[in-house]
């Protein structure tokens, strides 16, 4: 019976808000419940005080990673089985966060280019932030990956600004994104929303008639099976003690 608990989910959020308060909304609207207690129990820490990623790598910005280090074992003190972080840029700390946390970091990448690979999509459009465009953070598991010019990436930066500032993307913005887009129609399969505060785009860029993948999506539903049980891979996730263990050993 202590196998089918549900287990508590920790949201380490806040990169950027609008994007953490909108994968908490795909939490709740994912889980079948059907009754309060059904739900599931989450720990969600909009924690806008970890530095960003991109000062860091381009700039000799503050390190997050012992901000992200000291948050999930917060998030693991009051009771998190598990971590999730809704931002696919932070995923290029993973490897390095990993073994200085003391409960499992569920990843997107992983994720997502699960959800990908099982779809048949192999070449999507990679539309992102700054660190994970140019650190190929999606390259590694989906190899095809097709990436814009530079210049379109900029007014991909800017709609990623604009709507953590909770600021419409216009018309001007959108415009060069879906040119370069076009562009690129060739080479590619879909399009992968490889930023959480992309969601917000979704709709506009259906409209091109490629497949489009969105990882605030896809990783919410990743989260509701791990937390309920119901995932079929990818989702290894021990209980607190095995885990505190695995850390203090």
């Amino acid at each position: 019976m202590k196998q089918n608990r549900k287990k508590t989910v920790g949201v380490l959020g806040g990169m950027g808000p609008v994007a953490t308060a909108k994968f908490f909304q795909r939490l709740v609207e994912l889980t079948p419940a059907k009754a309060e207690a059904e739900h599931l129990r989450i720990f969600v820490d909009n924690n806008v005080d970890i530095p960003p990623r991109a000062p860091f790598f381009f700039k000799g910005g503050a390190n997050p990673v012992p901000g992200i280090v000291a948050a999930i074992n917060q998030l693991s003190a009051i009771g998190a089985d598990f971590v999730v972080l809704p931002c696919n840029s932070v995923h290029v700390f993973y490897d390095e966060v990993s073994p200085q946390i003391t409960i499992p970091w569920l990843s997107m990448v992983d994720a997502v280019s699960q959800d990908l690979g099982a779809s048949g999509l192999a070449a999507p459009v990679i539309l992102g932030a700054r660190v994970t465009v140019q650190m190929r953070l999606y390259s590694r598991l989906l190899p095809r990956c097709v990436y814009l010019a530079e210049p379109t990436y900029n007014y991909v930066y800017e709609a990623i600004d604009l709507i953590t500032a909770n600021q419409r993307v216009p018309e001007r913005v959108m415009k060069p994104i879906v040119q370069g887009i076009l562009d690129h129609r060739h080479l590619a399969d879909g399009i992968l929303l490889a930023c959480t505060e992309l969601s917000l785009c979704a709709d506009d860029l259906r409209k091109l008639g490629l497949a489009v993948f969105d990882s605030t999506e896809i990783y919410a539903g990743h989260t509701v099976k791990c937390a309920l049980g119901t995932s079929s891979a990818g989702c290894a996730v021990p209980n607190r003690e095995l885990g505190q263990q695995a850390v203090n050993g």
